[in-house]
């Protein structure tokens, strides 16, 4: 029974992680509808598709809600002292708290929908950004998750750099001249280009974060493996 659920959860775009909860039924009966009824319902799928994607990045034995849990974070994290798949106690803890209290009452269908909800909010600049391509806005959201905005503008603006024809001061900040070169990038380079250049100048700013902090030496591979798996999964969006 378990596998025939998981074949229809791939199916219809959700989490394949065997149990029937809210979001499978949701996407079974959009499925069922005429085509012409279901609006927006396939961009929706594979944002959460997305979301559910970038939970398992962050604990790679997370695939759903049967298998959500609590982690202790490594040593030097900087997030605090648990994680729930990247929600870290020490940089949200409200929204940590939240989930571990649905976790413990045995709701995991909510808070698996606490974790989508919170990072989809957490990474809406990546649509922003990326109003017309899921792929880069993917890789964009994928980046916030992990490192914040500031972060997230940081390589944005060493790709401007590196690929665009306007040169911007790489501090992090979002501002009209980082706005504008990031438009005109936008218009200029096909969506297999630019991801190909977000990934390497991603893998530039851990490099620089590992430099500026030895402690933080030890994360580089991790954070290179992360790079490309976000890459690897953008591709399948182009």
């Amino acid at each position: 029974m378990k596998s025939k659920i998981i074949e229809i959860q791939r199916l219809v775009g959700v989490t394949p992680d065997g149990v029937i909860g809210d979001k499978t039924l949701n996407a079974i009966l959009e499925k069922l509808r005429p085509a012409s009824s279901q609006g927006e319902t396939a961009p929706d799928q594979v944002r959460f598709d997305m979301m559910a994607t970038m939970l398992n990045f962050e604990d790679d034995r997370i695939t759903g809600p049967a298998s959500l849990r609590v982690m202790r974070l490594p040593e030097g994290d900087g997030g605090g002292t648990y994680e729930i798949a990247g929600i870290c106690d020490g940089i949200e803890p409200k929204v940590f708290n939240s989930i571990k209290v649905e976790l413990e009452a045995g709701n995991r269908d909510k808070a698996w929908d606490m974790c989508i909800d919170y990072v989809e909010k957490k990474t809406r600049n990546g649509q922003v950004w990326s109003p017309e391509n899921l792929a880069i806005e993917f890789f964009l959201r994928d980046i916030i998750f992990n490192m914040g905005d500031g972060g997230c503008v940081n390589v944005m603006q060493r790709t401007i750099n590196y690929y665009g024809e306007t040169k911007v001061v790489v501090d992090g900040a979002w501002g009209p001249k980082t706005k504008k070169a990031w438009e005109e990038l936008l218009s200029i380079i096909v969506p297999v280009n630019l991801l190909l250049a977000l990934a390497r100048c991603r893998d530039q700013r851990y490099k620089a974060i590992a430099t500026a902090n030895s402690k933080k030496e030890k994360f580089l591979a991790g954070w290179y493996s992360r790079t490309l798996k976000a890459k690897t999964y953008a591709k399948k969006l182009l």
